[in-house]
């Protein structure tokens, strides 16, 4: 991770346990992710040869992702490295989670990886090596939640743990081509969208800048984007009387957007009220008690 990056992240999970030391150890525990991804992402960015992005799949058409997620490239080899990581994290973190992490590093089988070997997942495609690797990355790349279902039974681990651990792990390879492809988004740079222009994906929390403005985090490849002020993203609601927020003045940097229509919800931080230093995907991770909170007045994410 570069210096100026993990200083950012650093003074970023600082100020997030000095106004919620309850969540101390959340904090700590994502900062560690991002900086397993971090490595692995420089690792990437100078090895590009790695990844290669499927040029006839791109669409460059209006309101259409540039590449669907089911086409995505994934470097095989260095998401069971950051898998392997991971767990091994989650394991000496002692969280509820450390027994499937422990039994996942296990089936991951890391020595089986080849120092010379690359291998980069394709639809409809089995990578050589690794292969249980491979089969998890292709799963949740076509959101076969009962593929982790049976596996978690199979394995005696926890599901959700299981599907965690593998977007984490693919999460370099991910923003490696997230950033590629952004490439192509240069000439519509500020355009308002309720998807990821790059994936397609939904936003996974929502910012409001100096300017009043909205943009979103996309919740697969962390693209940034513009969001419509006023307005759900989710089933595309503009009337004001079924779109609300939920405050706390405890709070003022944050809300959560929710629609009474569709009953979605969408967590935003107000930069404006912040005054602290800012890292999107940590600020993500380290505000599950605005998700209770929404769930709790019976809305989803």
């Amino acid at each position: 991770m570069p210096n100026s990056q993990q200083d950012t992240l650093s003074q970023a999970a600082a100020a997030l346990k000095e106004i919620r030391p309850a969540y101390n150890q959340i904090v700590d525990y994502f900062q560690q992710v991002f900086i397993i991804q971090e490595r692995a992402l420089a690792e990437l960015e100078y090895e590009s040869a790695t990844i290669v992005i499927p040029r006839d799949k791109i669409v460059r058409r209006d309101g259409f992702p540039l590449l669907d997620i089911t086409q995505w490239p994934i470097d095989i080899a260095a998401t069971q490295k950051v898998m392997a990581g991971i767990c091994d994290l989650t394991a000496a973190a002692g969280l509820k989670t450390a027994g499937s992490a422990r039994i996942t590093a296990g089936m991951l089988n890391p020595a089986a990886l080849r120092d010379q070997s690359r291998n980069t997942a394709k639809p409809g495609q089995r990578a050589e090596l690794p292969e249980i690797t491979a089969d998890l990355v292709a799963a949740y790349l076509r959101q076969d939640d009962q593929f982790f279902t049976e596996r978690g039974s199979q394995w005696t681990v926890d599901p959700e743990f299981l599907e965690f651990a593998v977007y984490q792990g693919m999460v370099p390879s991910i923003r490696h081509c997230s950033r590629r492809l952004a490439r192509h988004l240069e000439k519509e740079n500020g355009a308002v969208r309720d998807t990821c222009p790059v994936c397609g994906s939904a936003p996974a929390l929502a910012m409001y800048a100096d300017n009043g403005r909205r943009s979103a985090l996309c919740g697969f490849c962390r693209h940034h984007w513009q969001l419509k002020r006023v307005h759900c993203p989710f089933c595309h609601n503009e009337d004001n009387n079924s779109l609300q927020y939920l405050y706390s003045e405890e709070e003022p940097e944050y809300r959560v957007d929710v629609c009474d229509r569709c009953r979605k919800y969408l967590k935003c931080v107000d930069l404006r009220q912040t005054g602290r230093v800012f890292f999107a995907p940590l600020e993500h991770a380290a505000t599950v008690h605005l998700d209770l909170k929404a769930r709790e007045a019976g809305y989803t994410g």
